[in-house]
């Protein structure tokens, strides 16, 4: 399941919002609303592939794989990965150089 992921201005309690001026905007009759804490629940259970961006969400698979697993990495792993790591970061920092 590929995770979608929202804007980080938006919230579980922004969505909310929205989805009251929907019900409130609704021509039907029977207008059931849920408390915030059901539509988080509900988000929870059944969207779970949706989740907000983070300031953290924003890195590479590599950047993720290497911060998340180094407690995993045997001593003759450790060294090889670690100067993987630098040369990666540091390409990625020429990069964003480059673009500024």
């Amino acid at each position: 399941m590929e995770i979608i992921f929202l804007p980080a201005i938006e919230s579980y309690s922004s969505l909310y919002r929205k989805y009251l001026i929907a019900i409130i905007q609704c021509e039907s009759i029977e207008k059931l609303t849920i408390s915030l804490s059901t539509f988080c629940r509900v988000w929870k259970n059944y969207l779970p592939e949706i989740k907000f961006l983070t300031p953290r969400s924003d890195l590479c698979y590599l950047c993720k794989t290497m911060r998340f697993n180094a407690g995993n990495w045997t001593v003759e792993e450790r060294d090889q990965k670690v100067t993987e790591w630098n040369t990666h970061i540091k390409a990625a920092y020429d990069e964003r150089e480059y673009y500024k």
